[in-house]
């Protein structure tokens, strides 16, 4: 159920950033970067992105960076050229 769970919360999050739901969006995020770590070193990226983005739209630039930062080293680890470039 974890692969769902990581999927479904990046999948979903488009929509919830779209309505300003960034507190929720970010709930859900956090879920799935919890459940990829374990088994999904892309899903751990693509997680570590979307929650940059929400960091950024709230204003913590700080920890956006932190986020973007993370998913970049990790993005160049595993060949990810489309996070890389993102």
């Amino acid at each position: 159920m974890s692969v769902y769970l990581a999927r479904g919360a990046n999948s979903f999050y488009p929509f919830l950033e779209s309505r300003g739901l960034y507190e929720l969006a970010k709930v859900h995020l956090e879920r799935a970067l919890n459940a990829a770590r374990s088994f999904d070193m892309r899903g751990v990226v693509i997680s570590l992105y979307n929650l940059g983005r929400i960091e950024e739209r709230c204003g913590r630039y700080e920890a956006a960076e932190a986020y973007s930062a993370e998913a970049l080293i990790l993005a160049r680890e595993i060949g990810m050229q489309e996070r890389v470039s993102a």
